[in-house]
């Protein structure tokens, strides 16, 4: 049975290693946070994110008063409704008064013969 011999670091040795490549990483990432590149890209998508709110709110607003426009008509409808219908009963109130009124007349004719 053959074992493989590793290479053993030593301690000290791993952590200068590990130091070494967080350092590297840090460094990558100032260099990537720090570019032009980045921060044009942060920059359109913070006002694409602005835009898409106004966006969301000229959207809002337009449906609210979309909404109010038509209760408005709305209410207009109900109330000519209204309107109609009450000269309906006062003209069915005049017919019936006035065919009450003739048929007394007719009855009050009938008792004079």
């Amino acid at each position: 049975v053959q074992t493989c011999a590793r290479p053993m670091l030593p301690v000290e040795q791993a952590d200068i290693i590990c130091d070494g490549i967080c350092l590297i990483f840090l460094l990558l990432q100032r260099r990537v946070f720090l570019s032009s590149y980045y921060r044009h890209v942060m920059a359109d998508l913070k006002a694409s994110a602005l835009q898409a709110n106004r966006g969301f709110e000229l959207f809002r607003a337009n449906t609210v008063k979309d909404m109010n426009f038509h209760q408005e008509v709305e209410l207009r409808s109900r109330s000519q409704l209204k309107r109609q219908m009450e000269r309906i009963r006062a003209k069915q109130e005049r017919y019936h008064q006035s065919m009450q009124s003739s048929k007394s007349m007719e009855h009050g004719k009938d008792r004079k013969s």
